[in-house]
């Protein structure tokens, strides 16, 4: 899976294998984003890798706490994709995966009926 990360004003949310690999470093982060003035508040689950960042967009803006999060080591820009990229690509796997559920259904569908005719043909 590859990171991602969604924000709207004052709040935001990266996903990334970095909280998950070392949950250890959830802990330091959460030290680390309460230092920031402008942050209310952050929620690290280190289960799913999710951090979730609320904070006043009119004291900080996303950039100084993407550079906090980037200093802290859990967020490469290079590495990461946006909300609207990882849902693109969902959905085009969800899709593959239906595809391929379909064509195996109708291929068994098929078999199974030409068995069947086979069977009466012979009878």
């Amino acid at each position: 899976m590859q990171d991602y990360i969604h924000s709207v004003p004052g709040r935001m949310r990266l996903k990334t294998m970095k909280i998950k690999k070392n949950p250890e470093s959830a802990d330091f982060l959460q030290r680390r984003l309460a230092l920031i003035n402008g942050v209310h508040g952050a929620s690290i689950n280190k289960i799913t890798g999710s951090i979730v960042i609320n904070y006043d967009h009119r004291k900080v803006n996303l950039t100084h706490i993407l550079k906090h999060l980037e200093h802290a080591g859990v967020y490469r820009p290079e590495a990461t994709i946006s909300q609207e990229q990882y849902v693109s690509e969902s959905m085009v796997k969800a899709g593959e995966w239906a595809g391929k559920f379909l064509l195996g259904a109708t291929v068994e569908r098929a078999i199974e009926n030409a068995g069947i005719s086979l069977i009466s043909a012979l009878i």
